[in-house]
């Protein structure tokens, strides 16, 4: 083992060694006082603790020397990223789809209706072109838009009964809302904030949510068919018509069943307060009455609605308000008992009445264009749908064809 004394005696000879190679090498490659002067500045310095090297503590990132651009290459760097941005904006903008106020003026979109084979597809009117929404075996019907266009509901016939689905205007996504099988299930009325809809079953009140988490009936007093509309402009309440002892009337109530109050005399037979229809602000609803067949315009608080008397003595059944509420569509009972489309102004009690279209043997089923420049007409025993100008002409046949009846559902688009 090597002591401190065999250490003490081997440094003079180490230190002639060391002295005798710097003398006869590293003087030739170094100045000569290099190492003095090396040493004499290491010497002063005490090397600084480790725990005290901020790279123990903090991310390397953080302690490594940072190079600073110049102040235009900053400049530069800032706009490149701004543009980026900017590009990004517009990506998610042109990406995500815009949609139409619930009521009001909206932009033609395709149309909905059931094919000869049960189907639910969609149409261009203006192309003809066509697209199966929902296909397969099962008999569906009734296909309606909801009021901002991106979806669709409809009733589908299922083992003991109906359900009650909604499907995305592409065709993905399909939803059951109603778990169990229900009987006669009538026309479906979307809210206008899309969660929502509402429809009856064997004569009560069903609201369904659209998201499939629930599907309940709202018990009432009396029975409900045919008629049931979403108030605008929020649809925070519902008009139904219902029946008691076997007369009709319209009623308005909240959503959830409560807050009940007749708008009209419990008065109306089997063809009475048919085809409801609300103006775009929730003021004003219209309908029919027979066997007077006259159209009634009722404003919400008064006491007795208007009675339309146009020129000529014409009977008026199944009025529709136009998109922006000013004018009002109705089919006309011609004497010799065909019908036809007429349209006047909806504020004047005796109005001109402008008939457009052809005749139709029977009824017609029809709506309004969502920009209200059209009409979609079809006979009650026909599949020939037509496009009609509500400033009257002979109208326009189309090519393709829908099984009816059904309800003609056109739908909105962001303008």
């Amino acid at each position: 083992m090597t002591t401190r004394d065999d250490l003490d005696r081997q440094s003079p000879q180490f230190d002639r060694l060391m002295a005798a190679w710097f003398e006869t090498e590293a003087r030739v490659h170094e100045p000569g006082d290099l190492l003095d002067r090396t040493l004499s500045r290491t010497a002063s310095t005490r090397p600084r603790p480790a725990w005290l090297l901020p790279e123990r503590w903090l991310p390397m990132e953080l302690t490594m020397q940072r190079v600073r651009l110049p102040r235009a290459a900053r400049y530069a760097a800032l706009l490149v990223a701004l543009i980026l941005l900017a590009a990004l904006a517009l990506v998610v903008v042109g990406t995500s789809r815009r949609v139409p106020a619930p009521f009001g003026p909206a932009a033609n979109g395709r149309v909905a209706f059931v094919t000869r084979t049960g189907d639910i597809a969609t149409i261009d009117p203006a192309t003809g072109a066509t697209s199966t929404i929902v296909g397969g075996p099962d008999a569906d019907r009734y296909p309606v838009f909801s009021l901002d266009g991106t979806r669709i509901a409809f009733v589908r016939e299922v083992p003991g009964g109906d359900a009650v689905f909604v499907v995305e205007a592409s065709g993905a996504k399909l939803t059951r809302l109603t778990k169990d099988p229900l009987a006669e299930t009538g026309l479906l009325t979307w809210s206008p904030d899309g969660s929502q809809i509402a429809f009856h079953s064997l004569g009560s009140l069903w609201i369904a949510r659209t998201d499939g988490s629930d599907a309940h009936r709202i018990d009432l007093d009396f029975s409900i068919a045919d008629e049931i509309e979403f108030r605008p402009p929020d649809g925070a309440e519902l008009l139904v018509r219902g029946t008691r002892r076997g007369m009709a009337g319209l009623f308005l109530m909240k959503t959830d069943g409560t807050d009940v109050r007749a708008l009209t005399p419990i008065d109306g037979g089997q063809f009475d307060y048919l085809w409801v229809t609300w103006s775009p602000d929730g003021r004003r609803v219209a309908y029919h009455k027979v066997p007077a067949n006259e159209i009634h315009i009722l404003t919400i608080g008064a006491a007795e609605a208007t009675v339309l008397r146009p020129e000529g003595g014409l009977q008026l059944l199944f009025p529709r308000f136009s998109p922006d509420g000013t004018r009002l569509a109705f089919v006309v009972w011609h004497p010799d008992d065909t019908k036809q489309i007429g349209v006047a102004a909806a504020d004047d009690p005796t109005p001109r009445v402008t008939l457009t279209g052809p005749t139709f043997p029977s009824g017609i089923q029809y709506d309004w264009s969502p920009d209200g420049t059209k009409l979609l007409a079809i006979g009650w025993e026909s599949d020939v749908p037509w496009v009609l100008d509500p400033a009257g002409s002979a109208g326009q046949r189309s090519d393709w064809r829908a099984t009816f009846p059904d309800w003609i559902e056109w739908q909105r688009l962001a303008s």
